[in-house]
């Protein structure tokens, strides 16, 4: 039997929660590497919900995205519903250079371009950031 992980955000979720719940699915045989039916892996739903920030938390977010991070084709999955952008593309839209370490050491290609030919570094440039 396939089973997600379905990260959905509630006004109360913490962080600390949300990394314990992934290393138990995954303790459990839970699967990191599914997609649910909006395009999403459990690595691209943490990065587009409300529980990952532009600077809040980075240690606890980083581990998340370290324990979700679980293999290259999960880091390089494009979501074809979100401008086929991959987990490098959102984390450089947020300007976390850490989250973007994590990611290439895990897999993701900084080349990757999205549906709009944009690399990780255009998306930065383009979303505000300036470090």
């Amino acid at each position: 039997m396939r089973v997600l992980l379905r990260l959905r955000t509630k006004p109360d979720a913490s962080k600390e929660d949300c990394l314990d719940c992934i290393e138990m699915f995954k303790q459990h045989g839970g699967l990191l590497t599914g997609v649910d039916s909006e395009g999403n892996t459990p690595l691209l739903a943490f990065l587009t919900s409300s529980l990952f920030s532009k600077g809040v938390q980075v240690e606890i977010e980083d581990a998340i995205i370290s324990a979700l991070a679980c293999d290259k084709i999960t880091v390089k999955h494009k979501n074809p519903k979100n401008s086929k952008r991959s987990a490098i593309h959102i984390a450089a839209s947020k300007g976390r250079l850490s989250s973007m370490k994590i990611l290439v050491n895990k897999g993701a290609d900084l080349c990757d371009v999205d549906e709009c030919n944009n690399n990780c570094f255009h998306v930065h440039l383009s979303s505000g950031n300036s470090n």
